[in-house]
């Protein structure tokens, strides 16, 4: 990402075929994001970073988990291609989610937990609230 304006380039972050915010083997899991100074093949600082739990980005796990990857052959005027059904996510980015967090360094942890580590100090509370009317299912008919 970089900066134009004072402002994230990207507001969202995509990944495919894996969703990289869902646990691994049981543990929790951090995703790191940064925005750098600077364009071009120079060397870039890092401006702003941010080291977020995964349930900042999405805490339903059981909805990513049960989708399933289809391949399905036979398609195309000749019958020899094929369309693959992949995951693709986008997710708002940190830094969309905690503008604050621009031009400093962000530990973000769920509420819950109590680091004991005297070096990280709470600057503040970040709130997200579930979203009652999502997507929790769809279908498509070619």
């Amino acid at each position: 990402m970089a900066l134009m304006n004072g402002r994230p380039a990207r507001k969202d972050y995509d990944s495919s075929s894996t969703n990289s915010a869902e646990p691994k083997d049981d543990c929790d899991c951090f995703l790191i994001f940064f925005l750098y100074t600077g364009s071009g093949g120079k060397p870039r600082s890092i401006q702003s970073l941010c080291i977020a739990h995964h349930d900042l980005i999405n805490a339903d796990q059981q909805g990513v988990a049960a989708y399933v990857e289809e391949r399905i052959e036979g398609f195309g005027s000749y019958g020899d291609g094929a369309i693959r059904s992949r995951k693709q996510y986008r997710f708002p980015s940190p830094f969309t989610l905690d503008p604050t967090g621009l031009w400093r360094c962000r530990l973000i942890l769920p509420a819950e937990w109590a680091p004991a580590d005297a070096r990280l100090v709470q600057v503040e509370t970040l709130e997200r609230s579930i979203a009652y009317t999502r997507l929790d299912a769809y279908s498509i008919d070619l």
